[in-house]
């Protein structure tokens, strides 16, 4: 089986999904290339935060989680939301593709839904 995770972020679904593949099978963790940010840009959510607060834990990335035995049939991705899936897996076919809570992601694509 071969599954397609459209905007893994971390790869909370992506790790879900290759845990229920299994080995034989491969999970492809799509996540859009990030855009460069001007230095003066503030952090999401405004300040830093404010001395002495307990600072926030690290997300687990994508490729941290393909290294688990139990995950390694993830592949991690980076490609725009465009053409999410790499041309040697779009030819061949999916069995699966996923979008999870990310829809709001894709609305800057200027994509005519009147077509």
């Amino acid at each position: 089986m071969v599954a397609l995770d459209v905007s893994a972020g971390g790869g909370y679904t992506t790790e879900l999904l290759a845990r229920s593949i299994g080995p034989s099978g491969r999970v492809y963790g799509q996540n859009a290339p990030r855009v460069a940010r001007s230095a003066s840009a503030e952090p999401e959510g405004g300040a830093a935060p404010p001395p002495g607060a307990t600072p926030r834990p690290t997300a687990v990335t994508l490729a941290e989680r393909a290294k688990n035995p139990l995950a390694s049939s993830i592949v991690p991705v980076v490609r725009p939301f465009e053409d999410p899936a790499p041309a040697e897996v779009a030819s061949n076919g999916l069995d699966l593709v996923t979008l999870m809570f990310n829809y709001h992601d894709l609305g800057h694509l200027g994509v005519d839904r009147a077509a």
